[in-house]
């Protein structure tokens, strides 16, 4: 797993370094209101395209794993032209006829229906980019992976800084820089997978992938109405200023996903082979492998809680510093996905992905709930609590139902206590952040708690001390461990 994640890692370090090398260029052009609004131009089209997809992306991932190479190619070229289909006709028929509606009435005119419209075609862009390059993660071409996002990443920054700086635009160049990579990598990604695909189409595989996919379908629209519920509220009840604040903070605790999704594409492969073996030695790598993770994952979440204060005054303006009380909140969101990294493949495993729709249905109640109650008075920390406590719930009813379906020994208390140490230690750094000090005191008193944090980890055995030395020499001197 390590050998696999450590390209996924590197790109994932250049993806978080150019994000924070831009931020001082471009928070120097875009104020938190402009953040808002590609926020949501990156949000409405994501959602439009992956409901229009009916659950496929996952369909062909879990399929990978067990389909033979003729008939998954069969497979890929059906559903290409099952896509093309589908976003034509949702784009033709709903959503460019109806974006002035739409822009009226979901987003209180913020985003102009010309906007809406390229929102629409960028998000169909990103699913065709995210689809191929899960097929690529599935074959284990972890480098050719890794170039295309550093190719996404780069280009996106560039193009943006261009348009910023060169052409006078404010919000529309982030838009324009996410299309032009957007469109640029998925030409890429499609000729990296061309072998996958052959010429005619499948309809009984096309049928398997629907059977496999379509369960997914609620569990889908209950996840997107899960994260735009809080940011139409935002916009509606605060304004565009407190949704660019919320998006800004999630750009911070968004590198613990980066990270987690790094490391989690090496995981699923590992897990999906391994599971299939049904043995205790392989359950035993399984759960050893997912340990490992979640302690890094819960180490670079401190980290990121703790030093947002320092990065939001070195690399942004004054404007968009009160962010850093909303990181450590939503990092806690993220580290309650690291369940998902175990729980996702176990369904995918069992093709149970029914089990999800209730589960969801049950955590956008409370998050809408929690919302309305909290987001009017509170505005972006009611969301960011409410967004916390709800995937909380979420992540150990699907862990719980997907160790039904595909029991593994993670241990239930184990785990808990990984997550009982990691509250137990947000909270010194939560206040260390508000605290009236020198940078140099402050980041002493962070350097301290992590240096504990790893103790204590090595101590109750969430990680083995020899783990961490022999991945740590593998990644810096390419040394496979044993």
């Amino acid at each position: 797993m390590i050998r696999q994640s450590k390209n996924y890692l590197l790109a994932s370090v250049f993806t978080v370094g150019v994000n924070f090398l831009t931020l001082p260029l471009f928070t120097a052009y875009l104020t938190p209101a402009d953040y808002g609004l590609v926020g949501l131009f990156l949000l409405f089209g994501s959602t439009v395209a992956n409901l229009s997809s009916f659950g496929l992306n996952t369909a062909s991932y879990g399929l990978f794993f067990k389909l033979s190479a003729e008939y998954f190619r069969h497979l890929q070229s059906t559903v290409f032209i099952f896509l093309i289909v589908s976003f034509s006709a949702v784009g033709f028929v709903l959503i460019f006829p109806a974006s002035g509606t739409i822009s009226q009435h979901l987003f209180n005119d913020s985003l102009s229906p010309e906007v809406l419209k390229l929102s629409f075609l960028n998000g169909c862009l990103a699913y065709f980019y995210v689809y191929y390059g899960q097929l690529l993660v599935a074959q284990q071409r972890s480098k050719a992976f890794a170039c295309i996002v550093v190719i996404q990443i780069s280009l996106n920054a560039l193009a943006t800084f261009y348009f910023l700086a060169f052409q006078s635009m404010t919000f529309m160049g982030p838009i324009f820089g996410a299309l032009l990579a957007n469109a640029t990598v998925f030409i890429i990604t499609l000729v990296c997978n061309r072998k996958l695909f052959f010429l005619g189409l499948s309809p009984q595989s096309m049928k398997r992938a629907l059977k496999f996919g379509l369960p997914e379908v609620p569990n889908l629209v209950v996840s997107i109405l899960y994260g735009a519920f809080d940011k139409t509220m935002l916009v509606n009840y605060k304004g565009l200023g407190e949704v660019g604040q919320y998006e800004f903070g999630g750009k911070f605790a968004g590198i613990l996903k980066i990270i987690m999704d790094a490391l989690g594409k090496g995981f699923s492969p590992f897990f999906l082979k391994n599971i299939t073996e049904k043995n205790e030695d392989s359950d035993r790598a399984i759960i050893e492998n997912f340990y490992f993770m979640a302690f890094i994952l819960s180490f670079v979440g401190l980290c990121i809680s703790y030093f947002s204060e320092e990065a939001l005054i070195l690399l942004t303006t004054t404007e968009f510093y009160s962010a850093k009380y909303l990181v450590p909140g939503l990092v806690v969101f993220y580290l309650f996905g690291i369940m998902g990294q175990l729980s996702m493949n176990q369904l995918i495993s069992a093709e149970k992905l029914y089990v999800l729709a209730p589960i969801s249905v049950l955590g956008l109640a409370l998050n809408m709930a929690m919302n309305v109650l909290l987001i009017p008075k509170y505005g972006a920390i009611g969301a960011v609590v409410a967004t916390a406590l709800s995937a909380l719930i979420m992540s150990v009813l699907q862990l719980y139902f997907a160790n039904k379906v595909t029991p593994l020994p993670f241990g239930a208390r184990k785990l808990f206590g990984l997550y009982a140490i990691v509250f137990l230690f947000m909270i010194p750094g939560y206040y260390v952040i508000q605290m009236e000090a020198s940078v140099i005191v402050k980041l002493a008193f962070k350097f301290v708690i992590l240096c504990f944090f790893c103790i204590v980890g090595v101590k109750c055995n969430f990680v083995r001390a020899s783990i961490i030395y022999q991945s740590a020499g593998f990644l810096i001197k390419r040394v496979k461990p044993d």
